[in-house]
């Protein structure tokens, strides 16, 4: 229909398959429809097909979520997996919650600025105030971290205030957010900016992922 598509090529000695149109073939013909003939154009009101050496074939892409979403429907299998969950979360994760958490453990230093003086520690911090229902969840949520190895008595001369804060994102959750006020610790600390975490680690975990 004297119409012409310029294309590059990279010629290859002895291939004996056919040969493939890439994108730039393709971002040539756009905006193209792919029917069960060929890729469909249209150009100065003239209708163009470029056939399929074969017919178009259908990958079962979804394959496996479609067997896995079909294997979860069975009700024997729901049951045994929920006893294998149950049992996880009580004999392993309500003891130790981060058992399977397998990630690299650092220690930083926080040396404190030059001339600073250990004497001027704040070692009463102004409590703020909580209402009963805080206050009540407070020694709960403490005491459940306490529990489970998360924290420990801490051995610190400083003392900082901590509150609980309810935006919107605490409330889709259904729970406050307890927040430490670290300001004049820090103000007394040395600026170190650490450096990011190691590439080939990363790379690591990414493998096993």
């Amino acid at each position: 229909n004297k119409i012409c598509y310029e294309t590059s090529f990279v010629l290859v000695k002895n291939m004996n398959i056919p040969c493939i149109l890439g994108t730039p073939f393709l971002s040539l013909l756009y905006p193209f429809t792919v029917t069960k003939k060929g890729l469909e154009t249209k150009v100065l009101d003239n209708n163009l097909c470029f056939e399929f050496i074969y017919p178009p074939r259908s990958r079962e892409l979804n394959l496996l979520k479609e067997n896995s979403t079909k294997e979860l429907k069975n009700n024997y299998k729901i049951k045994i997996l929920k006893v294998i969950n149950n049992k996880i979360e009580k004999e392993i994760c309500e003891v130790n919650p981060t058992t399977f958490w397998h990630r690299k453990k650092y220690e930083v230093s926080l040396p404190y600025i030059d001339n600073f003086d250990e004497k001027t520690i704040n070692t009463k911090a102004r409590p703020i105030q909580m209402n009963t229902q805080y206050l009540k969840y407070c020694k709960k949520e403490i005491q459940e971290y306490l529990d489970k190895g998360l924290i420990r008595d801490s051995k610190s001369p400083w003392s900082c205030s901590a509150f609980y804060v309810m935006n919107a994102a605490e409330q889709e959750r259904g729970a406050p957010r307890l927040v430490i006020n670290y300001k004049p610790l820090n103000k007394v600390l040395k600026w170190i900016t650490y450096p990011l975490p190691n590439k080939q680690d990363l790379i690591k975990r990414l493998n096993h992922a």
